[in-house]
C-alpha cells in the first residue's frame, strides 16, 4: 500500500513508535467509544491519574476538559 493512502499515525508507526506510544494521552469516554467501536475491543486504556500533574489542571480554552477527561 502506498505511504500516502495511510492514515499519518500509520505512516509513523512503519519508522518509529507512534505519539500515543511515547507519550502519555487523556482521552474522554467518547473517545473511549469511538476508538473502541474502532478496534473491536476496549481493553487500550487505563484509568488512572496522569503521570504529569499538569495534564490534571484545568485547560482555560476548553472549559470543558477537566469535567470530560
Amino acid at each position: 500500500m502506498d505511504d500516502e493512502c495511510l492514515h499519518p499515525c500509520a505512516r509513523c508507526a512503519r519508522l518509529q513508535k507512534t505519539c500515543c506510544q511515547q507519550a502519555e494521552i487523556l482521552i474522554t469516554g467518547g473517545d473511549r467509544r469511538r476508538i473502541g467501536a474502532h478496534l473491536g475491543t476496549d481493553d487500550f486504556w487505563i484509568d488512572a491519574a496522569p503521570d504529569d500533574p499538569s495534564y490534571a489542571e484545568p485547560d482555560p480554552d476548553d472549559p470543558n476538559w477537566h469535567r470530560l477527561t
